[in-house]
């Protein structure tokens, strides 16, 4: 199953409608927050609020896809502390936004913290960033990928 996971995209459906176009093979879009978009434009994608979204969506999202346990949410009202938030829950993968830096770090046991970055207001690069996640049962992969700001 093919994931699409961006971040703090702030209302920039140009940059959004982009990367969806270069990857309409995906299963799922995940976003960790900070759309700023209301629900009628994200029926196609799994969201959370993030603390410049006024739109109803979870503060948190847990899922399951391929065997996988799934954790998202944006990162604005509890700051993950890595390793200490893994050993106290029972996720694979977590999934957060709101630093506007892309990261994908290996925990302990094979779990992982993904942080797509920004799409439109990096603050590593001066290209907007975004991870696609391949999951297959007992295996996965992940590439973070930089686009060019228009």
């Amino acid at each position: 199953m093919k994931v699409l996971i961006v971040s703090d995209t702030h209302g920039d459906t140009v940059m959004l409608n982009k990367v969806k176009s270069i990857h309409k093979d995906v299963d799922i879009i995940m976003h960790a927050g900070d759309s700023e978009l209301p629900k009628f434009l994200t029926d196609d994608m799994l969201m959370v609020r993030g603390n410049c979204d006024y739109f109803e969506y979870p503060l948190t999202k847990d899922i399951e896809i391929q065997g996988y346990k799934i954790h998202m949410e944006h990162g604005h009202k509890v700051r993950i502390p890595d390793s200490l938030f893994v050993e106290n829950n029972d996720y694979d993968i977590v999934i957060f936004g709101h630093t506007h830096c892309a990261k994908a770090k290996k925990i302990v046991n094979g779990k992982y913290f993904f942080n797509p970055g920004s799409l439109v207001r990096p603050r590593d690069s001066d290209k907007g960033s975004y991870i696609i996640l391949n999951l297959e049962k007992d295996n996965f992969s992940f590439e973070i990928h930089r686009i060019s700001i228009e």
